[in-house]
């Protein structure tokens, strides 16, 4: 499926802007603050998000909305916060089939190479269950939801769906014990509902290649175990006959499938034979049949929650809970990676020991970059917990994702989806439900006092932008001030001239009307949307002064001449007869521009926050002591 600093520097989420001092160190890759992005409520649970390659990230899910289950939604378009979330399946919305139906579910969201995007998700109307559907356009407005099955209530029927490059869809769910598929060409309407597995099957998950092929897979039960199953319809196909995929006489269940660019396929499962637990995997070459499986992980180990990825050149990863069996041992979130053509290397810990860990999701995107997100008990709350892993790298240390405290559920993780765009390389959205019982006054017992909200948060591979800002520190009225910043890449650049006006750009030139201090800013953000700027003093002289060279850095000023001449900047000229206290004033100038300086440089070299706010106070000081002795020459001089 395609889919899914230092100084004061602060940083604003969702696109509220802070500010961060003038000097920072340079960014530094890794996961960036969580952010709400639903209202907070009751019973939101089941997220889903995808990125698609312009680094537009689109999320779902469900949430009681004191009334009704509905299914929302919430958009971020890229380098810019999270819009306010909206409702998808409500059932005042026209186009919908069946009357009084509510209690929309279970989303799953996909997106194509242009950035459309599907949804689809379960709903219940009197006696019936529906699938039901919406699309929205890259750019462009959701559509009504639309019914695309239709089956008595009984099981959850667990919908799965998947896009092609182009925008061809595939939905699969369970209807009573047997696999239904529905297809929809790119632009048009879904066809008639196909049944594609034998009785007593669950769990489906399908996949689409470039080229419009679909793969799915499940679990079933062949009288006397649990197997995984696959079935294959290729592009302007019908579906063929169900082939095994799991090794005869051997138990499998919960098939995750994934895919290359080429349309080689990996199935990942929990297998057990003769009570020895692994995780089992296969591949089935494009156009060929399914390999014999192999274990990717270690034998004794017992495993759950086996998940699986293939990036575009057919390099691996599949991620499990992995437990030794042996008693006050945990399970353990692990990760074995298997390059192209070769044989699975050996798994790695992710998680710490000493709380349970389970994996929730693992993606790669189209350069290889990988993510990882599960869920791990701290002793005292469930963690969103997250580990990043660069193309040809290694696994970056975990890092705990949702806040401390909170009970973190339903995580998921993204990058970008293929397509033409390459804002999103390397970045990555995982977003996961919260919930506070703080309400309950520790009561978790008590009802309708719990808090849920989503969260998101995003990796950088580049860090949170590091916004440097260059201006003179003084200028006269009426005198044009050129102001830049010189940081490269940002969204929505933003320069601020702290006289009410702004412009929307990395430079500008502007002309102060009245004399005064003013506070400029430069600001903007990353891809993912969070913000940072800097600032900085000007002071604005009156008409007809002149502020002379700027303090930092400038020429100091030669012994008998003025800093102050009424010619332009660096040609002083012979002040007759300088009085003393004009003398003065020049040696305290030069005296406060040498330390500004010296400060200046530390702070451009400091390492950790304690010396940065040091360093950051000690400038300011001295900017201040520059503009004194300025002031005083120009008394004096």
């Amino acid at each position: 499926m395609l889919q899914r600093p230092g100084g004061y520097r602060w940083f604003a989420l969702a696109g509220v802007a802070l500010c961060c001092a003038l000097f920072a160190p340079a960014a530094q890759a890794g996961w960036l603050p969580p952010v709400d992005i639903s209202e907070s409520g009751d019973g939101a649970a089941r997220p889903q998000v995808v990125l698609d390659s312009g680094g537009n990230a689109t999320a779902v899910w469900d949430r009681w909305n004191g009334t009704d289950t509905v299914v929302e939604s919430a958009y971020r378009p890229a380098g810019e916060g999270w819009e306010a979330p909206v409702d998808l399946s409500e059932p005042e919305l026209e186009g919908e089939i069946v009357p009084g139906a509510h209690d929309a579910q279970a989303p799953q969201i996909a997106v194509d190479g242009n950035g459309n995007v599907t949804v689809v998700w379960e709903r219940y109307a009197g006696s019936k269950t529906l699938i039901q559907s919406v699309d929205r356009p890259a750019g462009g407005s959701w559509t009504a939801p639309v019914d695309i099955g239709e089956m008595n209530q009984g099981f959850a029927p667990e919908p799965w769906i998947a896009v092609d490059l182009d925008g061809n869809a595939m939905a699969v769910w369970k209807q009573g014990e047997v696999i239904q598929s529905a297809f929809r060409p790119a632009g048009d309407e879904w066809e008639a509902v196909l049944p594609i597995s034998p009785g007593e099957s669950f769990v489906p998950q399908t996949a689409m290649n470039a080229a419009g092929d679909a793969t799915a897979v499940w679990m079933h039960f062949d009288g006397s175990n649990y197997v995984v199953e696959s079935a294959f319809r290729p592009a302007n196909g019908g579906w063929g006959a169900p082939t095994l995929v799991s090794q005869p006489g051997e138990s499998a269940g919960n098939p995750h499938i994934a895919l290359d660019a080429d349309g080689d396929t990996l199935v990942a499962w929990r297998g057990e034979d003769e009570g020895k637990e692994f995780v089992r995997t296969s591949y089935r070459p494009a156009g060929g049949s399914w390999e014999p499986p192999t274990n990717a992980s270690a034998e004794g180990e017992q495993v759950q929650e086996v998940r699986a990825a293939v990036d575009p050149e057919g390099n691996a990863i599949v991620a499990w809970a992995g437990n030794t069996g042996k008693a006050g041992g945990y399970n353990i979130a692990r990760a074995a990676y298997r390059p192209v053509a070769a044989g699975w290397d050996a798994p790695v810990e992710l998680s710490a020991d000493g709380g349970n860990s389970f994996p929730a999701d693992v993606v790669f995107d189209d350069s290889g970059n990988a993510a990882i997100i599960w869920q791990r008990w701290d002793g005292v709350t469930n963690l969103a917990q997250a580990a990043y892993r660069p193309a040809g790298g290694e696994w970056e240390p975990a890092v705990d994702l949702s806040e401390e405290g909170r009970q973190a559920m339903d995580s998921v993780v993204v990058l970008d989806a293929p397509g033409e765009a390459t804002a999103a390389g390397g970045n990555a959205t995982a977003i996961w439900v919260s919930e506070n019982d703080d309400a309950c006054g520790g009561d978790m017992e008590k009802g309708g006092c719990r808090v849920d909200v989503v969260q998101a948060a995003g990796y950088s591979p580049d860090g949170l932008p590091v916004v440097e800002l260059e201006a003179p520190l003084t200028a006269t009225v009426g005198e044009p001030v050129a102001i830049s910043t010189p940081t490269e890449g940002l969204f929505s650049p933003l320069i601020d001239f702290g006289d009410g006006d702004s412009v929307a750009d990395t430079k500008a030139i502007h002309n102060y009307t009245e004399p005064g201090e003013y506070m400029v800013s430069a600001a903007g953000a990353e891809v993912l949307g969070y913000r940072s700027s800097t600032q900085q003093a000007i002071t604005i002289l009156p008409s007809g002064s002149d502020p002379g060279p700027d303090p930092d850095p400038g020429p100091e000023p030669k012994s008998g001449t003025s800093p102050l001449s009424p010619t332009g900047p660096g040609d002083a000229i012979l002040a007759p007869g300088p009085s003393a206290q004009c003398v003065g004033a020049q040696e305290t100038l030069r005296a406060a521009r040498k330390r500004l300086k010296l400060v200046a440089a530390k702070l451009g070299h400091a390492e950790g926050s304690r010396q940065i706010r040091h360093l950051s106070a000690a400038k300011r000081k001295q900017l201040a002591a520059v503009r004194q002795a300025q002031r005083q020459i120009a008394d004096a001089c």
